[in-house]
């Protein structure tokens, strides 16, 4: 393992995957500079290496174009150049084949920094096609995940769900029919409550009954609870918002300012088939998940 990361880290540091272009430049100089000066100091009689079976001198322009491209290549023979004017200023070129020697060359410079730029444009689309691929999977994954989520959420409902909305509006009009012969301010209020928290989950609730006041109303006593709810005033805003408007009112409604000042989630009102408002239902607490879906319905 030790030698692999080792071995790893060599070829990040010879050859790293992004280049800074000050240090690219430096490349480009330093290298051929690098490789003249060993070819003097070796061969300081032939400093073209021009008499050995392999031109060894051109490896360094050759380098820079396979790893950077023609114009770098280019611009990596120009000190090859120099090299010759200077060897030729002393007379130690006596080769009368140098010409041939330099258009060798630089083929070869230019074929490898060609081969660079082919490469290089290809590695670029396959790493955007590889960039859009793993983006399209992320949200493929996400996805896929929020359905899970979905799929075991509805699981859960259905399973705990005692049964359908039919069957919630029988058992409302049981209930309506079994209290109608007791003298209550709400008749069947306790049952309706416990079909709520079936249906609804609520955990925390009450019913209170309003009587009406000219053209208001006026919030009136508390006949049935569930859980533990917190006490309905007649300045709550859920309940000022949910008599006006006569429709149920959530704290996340756009009428409700910011300050939230209410102590419940849920403000509903009880309306008869005359269109008369009987009472109030007031939820104090209930599960994060049936408030979002009243919040978006």
């Amino acid at each position: 393992m030790s030698n692999f990361l080792s071995s790893k880290a060599v070829s990040n540091a010879l050859a790293p995957e992004q280049v800074l272009a000050r240090a690219q430049w430096l490349e480009v100089l330093f290298i051929p500079l690098a490789a003249i000066g060993i070819a003097w100091l070796a061969s300081p009689g032939d400093p073209l290496l021009a008499n050995l079976l392999f031109p060894w001198l051109w490896l360094a322009p050759v380098l820079i174009a396979l790893r950077y491209g023609v114009l770098p290549g280019l611009l990596a023979s120009v000190p090859m150049l120099a090299n010759w004017f200077l060897a030729n200023h002393f007379g130690l070129v006596k080769n009368p084949q140098s010409l041939e020697f330099f258009f060798g060359g630089g083929v070869l410079v230019l074929v490898c920094g060609e081969f660079c730029d082919v490469w290089r444009h290809r590695n670029l689309r396959m790493e955007e096609t590889y960039l859009y691929v793993t983006e399209r999977l992320s949200r493929l994954t996400k996805r896929h995940l929020l359905v899970n989520l979905s799929h075991d959420r509805l699981e859960q409902e259905m399973l705990a769900r005692p049964g359908s909305l039919r069957d919630a509006l029988v058992r409302i009009r049981d209930i309506a029919i079994e209290r109608s012969q007791y003298a209550e301010p709400l008749p069947g209020s306790v049952s309706l409550l416990q079909l709520l928290a079936q249906y609804v989950s609520i955990e925390s609730a009450a019913l209170y009954t309003i009587k009406p006041n000219g053209q208001d109303f006026v919030l009136g006593e508390r006949v049935a609870t569930l859980g533990e709810p917190q006490e309905l005033t007649a300045d709550d805003e859920l309940f000022r918002l949910a008599l006006e408007s006569l429709s149920l009112t959530h704290i996340a409604s756009e009428d409700v300012s910011l300050e939230n000042q209410t102590k419940h989630l849920v403000v509903c009102p009880l309306i008869a088939g005359n269109d008369s408002v009987m009472g109030v239902l007031a939820v104090t607490r209930m599960p994060f998940f049936r408030l979002m879906s009243k919040t978006c319905k």
